[in-house]
């Protein structure tokens, strides 16, 4: 096997050994009901970049409240919105209150005690990282 392949399969046999797998997968599958009417309304032959912005920010505020307070995402946009310090346990809903699918829930209930601690923010993190911000909208230059 050739280096890229063994450091690839290593990853995958490691995911698939590990018991929090099954609970990421299940929170995909409940978040994709959410990214679904953004991906297919932005997969028409019409020019949409004038909604884009709009859009983003909407879909970015719906994924933060899904296990951050209501107040601390508001109606944030663009840069406002990328500062957000996901980090800081004062902005996080109580686990209860966070929205991560019911199969998702029962997923992790069948865990044991010191695998129900799933860090969340790497994914959002790398995802507003990977392009720097949010962009401010069509008016900025």
């Amino acid at each position: 096997m050739i280096p890229s392949s063994l450091v690839r399969y290593n990853r995958i046999k490691g995911c698939l050994e590990d018991t929090t797998t099954p609970v990421y997968l299940q929170f995909v599958v409940y978040i994709s009901t959410t990214l679904t009417p953004f991906i297919k309304l932005f997969q028409k032959d019409e020019p949409l970049v004038h909604i884009l912005h709009d859009k983003a920010n909407e879909l970015t505020r719906i994924c933060l409240r899904l296990f951050l307070k209501a107040e601390v995402v508001a109606e944030k946009e663009g840069a406002a919105l990328h500062a957000i310090d996901c980090d800081k346990g004062n902005n996080w809903l109580q686990s209860r209150d966070m929205e991560i699918g019911s199969r998702t829930k029962r997923t992790l209930a069948v865990l044991p005690d010191d695998k129900k601690k799933i860090n969340c923010t790497p994914g959002y993190k790398k995802v507003v990282e990977s392009d720097g911000q949010i962009p401010e909208g069509p008016s900025a230059t």
